[in-house]
C-alpha cells in the first residue's frame, strides 16, 4: 500500500503543480492584456495632446493674423482720414481742386465701385472725383455706402 499512496500522492502534488502553473499561465495572460490596454490608454492621450496642441498653435496663428489685419485695416483707415483731411484742407484753401465745383477736380470715378476700389468713397462735395450722380440722396455726400 505504500507505493500505491506514494503513487497517489505523486499524483496529486503532479496536478497541484499544473494548476498553480496554470494559474500563473492566466496571470501572466492578464497581466499582458492590462499593459496592452494602458499602452493603447497612453498612445491615445498622447493622440489627444498632440492635436489640442496643433488645434492651440492654429488657434494662435488664426489670432495673430486677425490681430495683424485689424492693424493693417487700421492703419490703412487712418492714412485714408489723414489723405481726406489734407484733400479738404487743401480744397478749402484753394488748392486741390476747386470747391464751388460739383464736378469735383481731376479724378473721375464712373461709378461708386470703382470709386470704393480706389480707396476714395466716400466722396464729399468739392473733392476731386465728387459728382451728383455718385450722390443719390443729394447730401454732399457721394458713395457712402
Amino acid at each position: 500500500m505504500t507505493s500505491d499512496a506514494s503513487a497517489v500522492e505523486a499524483e496529486a502534488s503532479r496536478a497541484a503543480a499544473e494548476a498553480e502553473a496554470s494559474r500563473q499561465a492566466e496571470a501572466t495572460k492578464q497581466a499582458e492584456a492590462e499593459a496592452s490596454r494602458q499602452a493603447e490608454a497612453t498612445k491615445q492621450a498622447e493622440a489627444k495632446a498632440s492635436r489640442d496642441a496643433a488645434a492651440e498653435a492654429e488657434a494662435s496663428r488664426a489670432a495673430a493674423e486677425a490681430s495683424r489685419q485689424a492693424e493693417a485695416f487700421q492703419q490703412v483707415e487712418q492714412d485714408s482720414f489723414s489723405s481726406r483731411g489734407d484733400q479738404q484742407i487743401a480744397s478749402f484753401a484753394g488748392r486741390g481742386g476747386s470747391s464751388s465745383s460739383d464736378q469735383g477736380g481731376s479724378a473721375y470715378y464712373s461709378n461708386c465701385k470703382e470709386a470704393r476700389a480706389a480707396g476714395a468713397a466716400p466722396l464729399y462735395r468739392g473733392e476731386p472725383g465728387y459728382r451728383p450722380g455718385l450722390d443719390r440722396d443729394g447730401d454732399g455726400i457721394a458713395c457712402e455706402k
